[in-house]
């Protein structure tokens, strides 16, 4: 992969919303992505994915932060962060948050806690956890309310492949 920039991740989030009289959320999405190099001396430095050519191998930390920025809360909110081609999602880097049901993809449209792919053994298919890098896309499930003017952060890596 030549290069890659943040702008060109797709970011989706779905909103469900409660009935209220008085005003409605409004959920602003901000996505940030930071290179963590390793320096020489063992510090680990975050540059923006912006000011980079990313490179073979280098782990990119995504940052989506959800924002209510309406009058009321927003309620089941969820959030995906999907995996850019040309990179693999790195197993246990997604951020658990409270309340939060973390979920994963292989395909962008059926979603599991644990994806699963169909093996072939001398016995028939067999069903095995996917392994991490085969996953597309990162989604988390809110089940607490988004409160006006409140943030959810969530956080997951790749590498590039």
């Amino acid at each position: 992969m030549d290069r890659f920039r943040a702008g060109a991740l797709l970011l989706a989030a779905w909103l469900g919303c409660g009935t209220v009289a008085l005003g409605k959320p409004v959920i602003v999405l901000h996505l940030t992505g930071v290179l963590i190099a390793k320096q020489a001396d063992g510090r680990t430095e975050q540059i923006p994915v912006a000011k980079v050519v990313l490179k073979k191998n280098d782990l990119v930390r995504y940052t989506i932060a959800a924002v209510n920025t309406g009058t009321s809360a927003a309620l089941r909110l969820v959030t995906v962060g999907p995996v850019p081609k040309g990179t693999s999602y790195v197993g246990g880097s997604a951020s658990p948050a409270p309340q939060t049901l973390l979920e994963y993809s292989l395909d962008g449209k059926t979603w599991s806690v644990r994806p699963a792919v169909a093996v072939k053994t001398p016995h028939g298919l067999v069903r095995r956890p996917a392994p991490a890098s085969a996953y597309v896309a990162v989604r988390w499930r809110a089940s607490r309310a988004l409160a006006p003017k409140a943030v959810f952060r969530y956080f997951y890596e790749v590498r590039v492949r």
